[in-house]
């Protein structure tokens, strides 16, 4: 028996089509709960568009579809695969149901950065009813994912939250570190496999399709080590937060630039330069998600840093000083 998840590939043959289909490479995650040295296999099956290579909506009208599955063993001593065999056939029968298929509608907002806090819109149809004996550590989905990574629910979901079947049920989760990009791809997982990603409403576009994301990050300021300086300018400031690693950064303080010397993944070190006029040009602060701001020592004058991905305190995206 090959001890390594991925050392098994499998056949499907459909008993609605007569035919018999391989699926794709199955991963870690996919076998998460095999232990193949002792002869038990237990791998999360791919989804039917995924195992036909076909769109989601050609199984729209499906209700079922039945297969027998095949496993075979792979591993470099074996010349040809070594099919395994069920003790039981009805543990290498398989039936999808398309009211066991979850439905991901989308996340909201769809605009992310380090730490913020967003939600997964979803309907689980009847999948809650297959699952039963929760841990305390457990929840009823598995994970959900923003490009690979993990959504931390910690604080919002338990082994006793219940939601709606066949409506749209929402569940709040904080953003871990994400590299920043235009598009994520996002999922959530139950035991019966990934869910439906529904186009239409997961995925954002703009007027004339020009750009399209499921979600997208931008960095964020969380902190610095000052918020006091002089019109004179010279002092080094250091922001601290997340998603800076790209370079190509530019930072102002009162509209005035703050010239960019140093830079990692969570920190920015830049020069303040002089404020010839003496007069801020900001006026009262706008205080965003972190309360980010600057004081002038020689003045009365609040500041702030400007940043031109920051968010205000309703989570919006803006060229917003915070």
């Amino acid at each position: 028996m090959n001890e390594n998840p991925e050392g098994h590939s499998f056949k499907f043959f459909s008993h609605n089509f007569g035919e018999a289909i391989f699926a794709p490479p199955m991963t870690q995650d996919d076998g998460f709960n095999s232990h193949p040295m002792t002869g038990t296999i237990a791998y999360r099956t791919p989804s039917l568009w995924d195992l036909f290579g076909m769109e989601r909506k050609a199984f729209d009208n499906i209700a079922s579809l039945t297969f027998t599955v095949s496993v075979f063993a792979h591993h470099e001593l074996l010349e040809e695969p070594r099919e395994l065999t069920c003790k039981n056939v009805a543990y290498c029968k398989l039936e999808y149901r398309q009211h066991y298929t979850p439905s991901l509608w989308f996340v909201s907002p769809r605009v992310i950065y380090s730490g913020a806090k967003t939600e997964f819109w979803f309907d689980p149809r009847s999948t809650p009813n297959l699952i039963q004996g929760l841990m305390e550590e457990d929840k009823l989905f598995i994970n959900a994912r923003v490009s690979g990574a993990l959504m931390d629910f910690e604080e919002s979901v338990t082994h006793t939250t219940r939601f709606s079947h066949w409506r749209k049920n929402r569940v709040r989760g904080e953003v871990g570190e994400l590299p920043i990009a235009d598009n994520h791809t996002i999922s959530m997982l139950w035991e019966t496999g990934q869910s439906e990603i529904v186009e239409h409403t997961a995925k954002y576009c703009t007027y004339g399709n020009e750009t399209c994301y499921y979600a997208k990050s931008v960095p964020v300021i969380k902190n610095m080590v000052a918020n006091e300086g002089y019109y004179t300018g010279g002092q080094n400031l250091t922001l601290h937060g997340h998603g800076f690693a790209q370079g190509n950064i530019s930072v102002t303080v009162d509209g005035i630039d703050c010239i960019v010397s140093e830079w990692d993944a969570d920190s920015i070190n830049c020069e303040v330069q002089p404020r010839e006029d003496g007069v801020s040009t900001v006026g009262e602060p706008v205080v965003g998600a972190h309360g980010v701001r600057w004081k002038y020592v020689s003045g009365n004058s609040l500041t702030n840093v400007a940043c031109k991905s920051c968010f205000d305190a309703k989570g919006n995206t803006e060229e917003l000083i915070t």
